[in-house]
């Protein structure tokens, strides 16, 4: 056994981490310089919407834009995916912090059977270019086996606008959700 083997490993990954942070800083000075695209819709400025409370209709567009521009512009992506290595970061094991192992035995199964790997990049992703995720989680009731699946965010919607963005809280907490309406 190599007694340097920790230590280039652990190296290695210094040297992974600082390359890492120098494409994020690369790409981050990129599109600092990024020529406003009028084909899109883009504006350069947006110090106007400081005090802004944007409308629903608005919220659509701008996700629109935002969708649009993320697959149309690869330096998009790019900014994209690099808060999403940042976040998640490679091979990131969730522990169970609970003493019956049943609980890890349960998690690493469903994390398999779901792609969970894969799934949390995209939780990352879709929260950056989107704004916001929903899941929705389906329960086989014969096995009791559970799976997630998105949700557009376009799809959540109220049809009587009775409820604000199709999302409904407790009157006095808007961060308790109780239901999203989904067209």
């Amino acid at each position: 056994m190599n007694i340097f083997a920790p230590i280039k490993a652990f190296l290695a990954r210094k040297e992974y981490e600082a390359e890492q942070f120098g494409l994020a800083g690369r790409y981050l000075r990129e599109s600092s310089n990024i020529v406003v695209d009028n084909e899109v819709g883009w504006t350069a400025s947006l110090s106007n919407l400081e005090n802004k409370q944007l409308e629903e209709s608005d919220q659509d567009t701008l996700r629109q834009q935002a969708i649009e521009f993320y697959y149309r512009r690869p330096h998009a992506r790019a900014i994209i995916h690099t808060f999403c290595k940042f976040v998640v970061g490679r091979n990131t094991p969730i522990i169970a912090n609970d003493e019956n192992l049943a609980v890890q035995e349960w998690w690493d199964a469903y994390a398999r059977r779901d792609k969970f790997v894969l799934r949390q990049k995209e939780f990352v992703r879709r929260a950056f270019r989107d704004g916001e995720v929903f899941l929705r989680r389906f329960i086989n009731t014969s096995t009791g086996e559970v799976s997630t699946r998105f949700i557009d965010p376009n799809r959540i919607e109220d049809p009587t606008k009775q409820v604000s963005h199709g999302i409904e809280t407790l009157p006095d907490d808007v961060e308790k959700m109780q239901s999203a309406t989904r067209l």
